[in-house]
């Protein structure tokens, strides 16, 4: 997860210019996906990953929103703990395997279940990286069922429950956590 990687300098380093790059971060919130949909779909194509799961994807590896979130919850472990790691001989990777990833699991779960259900929901993205009807995602394909001339909402309703089906389970399975991820990263 690249977004644990980006959030472990900006939480537990001291560099020149943190503060800036944090602020950066911060920045791109607000920038909306329409405005990246360009250079994103620019990018997807030069790595060849059109009509994939892997183009689906790739924009959401690294966002804003999830280093920012781990990069909360890496504030709030006390530096005592990098300490002992150090004194035991480890180095930055041993800090971040032994210290940090075992107490921010639960703002990793809550990153990964909010990235899963922005993903899963998304209907712009998929319409752009996916021209294969048959690799098409269910939010695209509902649309396509809809006729303006006749519409069978049995079929409709049907399939819109179909779609939301594996992220209501999922984040059954994974409720626990996220509610642990949230209090721990301040989100309310």
């Amino acid at each position: 997860m690249l977004a644990l990687l980006a959030a472990f300098p900006l939480a537990r380093m001291t560099f020149r210019g943190r503060g800036v790059v944090f602020y950066l971060l911060i920045a791109t919130m607000f920038i909306p996906f329409e405005a990246l949909a360009v250079p994103l779909f620019l990018i997807v194509k030069e790595l060849g990953q059109l009509n994939s799961f892997w183009g689906l994807l790739l924009p959401w590896v690294a966002g804003p929103v999830a280093t920012f979130i781990l990069r909360q919850a890496m504030a709030d472990i006390p530096r005592s703990l990098d300490e002992a790691v150090m004194v035991d001989g480890g180095g930055m990777p041993r800090i971040l395997r032994h210290a940090i990833i075992p107490n921010v699991w639960p703002a990793m779960v809550t990153v990964w279940l909010t990235t899963f259900i922005y993903v899963w929901d998304s209907f712009l993205w998929p319409l752009i990286i996916m021209s294969d009807p048959r690799r098409q995602l269910a939010q695209v394909g509902i649309v396509n069922l809809i006729n303006p001339n006749e519409i069978d909402y049995g079929t409709l309703f049907a399939m819109s429950l179909i779609a939301a089906g594996p992220v209501v389970v999922i984040f059954l399975l994974l409720q626990r956590f996220y509610q642990q991820g949230v209090t721990a990263s301040g989100l309310k």
